[in-house]
This record gives structure tokens, C-alpha cells and sequence, in this order.
């Protein structure tokens, strides 16, 4: 197989002394809107996943009767299509800390080792963040906003995935309840709504000495 010698891998599990989920198999970059470069990731990965396996018997004590368990029905792309929106979150919002008058979330985790929010705080989502530029009605979520590529490692994660996805709804219910367009709805409300449905909006401060 040619492993490195920094190969390494996350990997968790729900029982003591069994690893049951493995994170370590990586293709691209990627045209996630091309289904023959779609097509050959996936070859790439499931081939990968084979060798592994095989590697994890031969030199891993304890897995020598590990097996790759049923697999997804495709691989996951990361990043393919967004939708251009009305704030772009970036790198420096993220490491930061920055807050914003429209917020709806606020988040800490960036997925990337190296790259962290300025003195273990936490970074805010805000709801221009989820408008797109030219459509009225409709919102973004999730993958499909447009931060730049430091900030999208933070917010494809689970957590953002949520405060976006819930903002959304939340937005939208607003908007059919008010015959308006989600650009035209109060921030107040919505922020109002998203906490009475235990939202987080703002960072909580407490001291650590206590």
C-alpha cells in the first residue's frame, strides 16, 4: 500500500477495546457536480477502504479479524454547489470571535488542527449569512451557504448544520405567517422565536476560577 510513516486515523467506539468507526480515507479535491469524477472517487475510495482493512489484519494487534462493515450507498462530498448569500463568514470572523447584530448561533469548533477561535471563544452565525443574494424566497443551509473555505470547515459541521437548518425553518414560518419574503421579516422576532426554542445565539461567559 505505501503508507506514510505520519499515517493516522480518528477513530471511536461505543464499547471498551473495540474500534468501530474508522475516519481516515480522503479523495480530491473534487467537481462534485461531475458524475464521472463522482464516479472515480468513489472507485478510489471503496478500493482504499479494501487495502486498509488488509492493512489493519497485518499489522494491527487485535483487528485481525476486522472487516469493513456496510458502507454507505456513496461517498460524501464535502463541498460541491452553494448558494451565494448575502454575508460571506470567513477565516477572521471564525478565529475571531466576531459577533454580529443578526445573529442566529454561535459555534467554536473549525475543523482543521491548526486553526482555532481566539481565546477559546466562539464565533456568531447570523442570518444574512443563510440569504441569498438573488432569490427571494428561499434560504440556505447547511453546505449550501458561501463562507470562504476556512470558515465552511467550521460550518459543515453538525452543530452550524443545526443553528442554520433551524433558523431557516424558523424564518420561513415567520415569513408564510407575515405574507412577506424571509428578507423582509424582523430580526427581533426571529431571534425572539429561536429562543424560545432553546437556540444559543450569543456565546455564554462564565468564570472558569468558580
Amino acid at each position: 500500500m505505501g503508507f506514510k510513516k505520519s499515517f493516522y486515523f480518528y477513530a471511536s467506539s461505543l464499547h471498551p477495546n473495540e474500534l468501530t468507526y474508522c475516519n481516515c480515507l480522503n479523495y480530491g479535491p473534487n467537481d462534485g457536480l461531475d458524475p464521472r469524477q463522482l464516479t472515480k472517487g468513489e472507485m478510489y475510495i471503496r478500493s482504499l477502504l479494501l487495502d486498509l482493512i488488509e492493512f489493519f489484519r497485518k499489522n494491527i494487534d487485535g483487528c485481525q479479524e476486522c472487516y469493513a462493515a456496510g458502507a454507505a450507498p456513496y461517498i460524501g462530498q464535502r463541498r460541491g454547489r452553494s448558494v451565494y448569500c448575502e454575508y460571506e463568514l470567513t477565516r477572521e470572523d471564525c478565529i475571531e470571535g466576531k459577533q454580529f447584530e443578526d445573529q442566529i448561533g454561535c459555534a467554536s469548533f473549525i475543523d482543521l488542527g491548526n486553526i482555532i477561535v481566539k481565546n477559546s471563544g466562539a464565533f456568531g452565525i447570523l442570518y444574512r449569512a443563510i440569504i441569498p443574494l438573488k432569490i427571494k424566497n428561499l434560504l440556505a443551509a447547511s453546505w449550501t451557504i458561501s463562507p470562504d473555505n476556512i470558515a465552511f470547515a467550521a460550518t459543515r459541521n453538525t452543530v452550524p448544520s443545526m443553528i442554520t437548518g433551524q433558523a431557516a425553518g424558523t424564518a420561513a414560518a415567520i415569513a408564510i405567517n407575515n405574507r412577506c419574503t424571509p428578507h423582509e421579516i424582523s430580526i427581533k422576532t426571529l431571534q425572539g422565536k429561536l429562543k424560545e426554542g432553546n437556540a444559543l445565539l450569543k456565546p455564554v461567559e462564565f468564570d472558569i476560577k468558580n
